[in-house]
């Protein structure tokens, strides 16, 4: 006769079987984790493929590396070159990661020429105003910078990406980008030779022919030195001015720009309180025998008696301000 079953003996046997159903559930849990894993693992293929268009780096002829790719040449197929070289790592289009390459080629090409305009601009600036830039405005030099980076690109539209290598070991692309040496060198001669034919870039000699001093002539003079340095011009000191004015034709002379001027003292009128003091600037600016810029006119100034310093000196900033125009745009010019 079978033994009947203690509660006792119904807990255990209850315990066991759940002990089982959690083994067996820990053994059917694991192999699905694993199968996600692994099913994460054999799905990183596709996402490479979708990313970066294939797992394969071949969509530019195989070769072995070419020896710009570390050196820049200077001379490609027996013509002495400038040269840039840039890359570009993988993309998901392999067009765009070619333009990318070419595009930084063209960008180290574009610094390389940037080096050699500026000593072409080094070379003027010590030539016109020496080596301490002593004559040369701030705003004059960025002008002459910003010349000279249209000069870069000139030159730049004249280049071409020559050869791309694939790495393919990495995939990423290189260019080399060239420009011929010889076109730089024609474009850096024609720059220089335009800064030097423009009006704003010669030595000037200013010519003082007031029949009288006082402070509105000395006023005059200080401004317009201030103003043709603005200009760009470098202005020849006393000495090299008078040697000039003697001897035109001397060769240091032939290349100056002369600007003479007068201070004249029109009219005075006074009251015991007020004075009214008109004055007349006039001048003529010229290089060689073409005149660049004429000037004449008339200025009053007014203030209370007992101020003619100041009288004097607000009617010179006055007459400048009236001429300034008219000498800015014909100093414009060029030869």
């Amino acid at each position: 006769m079978a033994r009947r079953k203690s509660k006792v003996d119904v807990s255990v046997e209850v315990e066991t079987q759940k002990r089982a159903i959690v083994r067996l559930t820990g053994f059917l849990i694991i192999p699905v984790l694993w199968g996600v894993v692994l099913g994460q693992s054999v799905q990183a293929e596709p996402v490479v493929q979708v990313l970066f268009g294939g797992d394969e780096c071949s969509f530019l002829p195989e070769q072995p590396p070419p020896l710009w790719v570390t050196s820049l040449p200077s001379v490609v197929e027996g013509v002495p070159v400038i040269a840039g070289v840039g890359s570009a790592d993988r993309m998901s289009s392999n067009t765009d990661q070619i333009q990318m390459a070419e595009q930084n080629a063209r960008a180290a090409l574009a610094a390389g020429i940037e080096v050699r305009v500026k000593e072409e601009v080094k070379v003027f600036i010590d030539e016109r105003y020496g080596s301490s830039k002593k004559g040369i405005s701030h705003t004059s030099e960025q002008q002459i910078s910003l010349e000279a980076r249209q000069v870069v690109d000139q030159t730049l539209s004249g280049s071409q990406i020559k050869q791309k290598y694939l790495d393919r070991k990495n995939c990423v692309v290189y260019a080399l980008a060239i420009v011929s040496k010889a076109e730089l060198e024609e474009s850096k001669r024609k720059f220089a030779e335009q800064l030097r034919r423009q009006f704003k870039r010669k030595q000037l000699m200013l010519l003082d022919q007031s029949k009288e001093g006082g402070e509105a002539v000395i006023a005059t003079r200080g401004m317009l030195e201030g103003l043709f340095e603005g200009i760009g011009n470098s202005l020849l000191d006393s000495a090299a001015g008078a040697s000039c004015a003697n001897d035109s034709m001397k060769p240091v002379c032939k290349d100056v720009i002369y600007a003479e001027y007068t201070v004249a003292l029109e009219d005075k009128q006074a009251t015991p309180a007020v004075e009214l003091w008109t004055y007349r600037l006039a001048g003529k600016v010229r290089f060689k025998e073409r005149l660049i810029a004429s000037f004449n006119v008339l200025c009053q100034e007014r203030g209370n008696a007992g101020q003619e310093y100041k009288i004097a000196r607000k009617a010179a900033e006055a007459c400048i301000r009236q001429a300034r125009q008219t000498i800015e745009r014909g100093m414009q010019g060029s030869e």
